[in-house]
């Protein structure tokens, strides 16, 4: 019975995450790949200057996991971030060269 209740008090209490992605370095990313929350968003060709949108379901505490694949074969890992459920999060990320960061959070309604 407590673990009924458990797994139905987490889903009742999800939250919806988003992210709008940047790419300020100075070349393309070939492709991109953000974890969060037992799920993989992927994303193909971002121009430098451009942006990539994406969402997810918060079901349990995570932060974002992202692998960065540029044109010139460089690679980047980064884990930043954290989300938890019950609370709408927005986040605006941005890569430059060598670095991944949060630029903007916010909490939704």
């Amino acid at each position: 019975m407590c673990l009924f209740f458990s797994a139905a008090l987490i889903s009742c209490n999800s939250g919806q995450g988003s992210f709008t992605f940047i790419n300020k370095a100075s070349e393309k990313i070939s492709s991109a790949q953000i974890s969060v929350s037992g799920q993989e968003i992927d994303f193909d060709l971002i121009d430098v200057d451009a942006q990539a949108s994406g969402s997810y379901k918060i079901s349990r505490d995570s932060h974002y996991v992202i692998t960065i694949q540029f044109e010139s074969g460089k690679e980047m890992v980064s884990e930043i971030g954290y989300v938890t459920p019950g609370v709408n999060f927005y986040h605006e990320i941005i890569v430059d060269d060598s670095h991944i960061w949060i630029s903007k959070s916010d909490i939704r309604h």
